[in-house]
């Protein structure tokens, strides 16, 4: 087991560099922010306390349910070939390493030609209003977005990985797309 978790680890991370992100239609965590988006429904513009009761059960309910089906569709491949391919889809969607460098290296040549595409390139890494921001204060704000986004979107997910294998690391995705949403 060990080996396999090994190379699905390498192989997640090959298909990440070569390939980058999986196009939104079929995006795993396109669909995490879909079920998030609806399942809020039932609860939004209700009294304080279903809002808060629905919040709970959202934050229960939805990592388990892709925990459970990840789980699952793993558990249901007898091949071992089928399996790792399935597993290593999956936990890639889990991460977004060169996605987040790109998004890193977007800010930094921009930096000291053209501030204001510099200041516009910043929303990729994080949500803060950049319109003002200085020179010093951009690369401030992408190092410490770079950071945060090294340890959600990537150290986090491996990690998870490494304790609870695929389901695990989905299920903590769903939580960190829940935090980001």
């Amino acid at each position: 087991m060990y080996l396999e978790s090994c190379i699905v680890l390498l192989l997640a991370f090959i298909i990440d560099q070569t390939l980058g992100e999986y196009p939104n239609a079929v995006h795993p965590v396109v669909w995490m922010g879909k079920c998030i988006k609806f399942s809020e429904k039932f609860f939004l513009g209700k009294s304080e306390s279903v809002e808060k009761a629905g919040g709970i059960l959202i934050a229960i309910l939805i990592p388990g349910l892709f925990w459970l089906l990840s789980f699952l569709a793993l558990a249901s491949l007898g091949d071992a070939i089928l399996r790792i391919a399935l597993a290593v889809l999956l936990l890639k969607a889990s991460f977004a390493l060169k996605a987040l460098i790109a998004a890193a290296k977007a800010v930094e040549e921009n930096l000291g030609k053209d501030l204001n595409e510099a200041r516009n390139d910043l929303r990729s890494l994080c949500s803060r209003d950049a319109s003002q921001l200085t020179e010093e204060e951009l690369v401030e704000g992408a190092a410490s977005s770079l950071a945060e986004n090294l340890c959600d979107s990537v150290v986090a997910p491996i990690f998870y990985f490494c304790i609870g294998g695929v389901p695990l690391a989905i299920a903590y995705r769903v939580i960190n797309t829940m935090d980001a949403m």
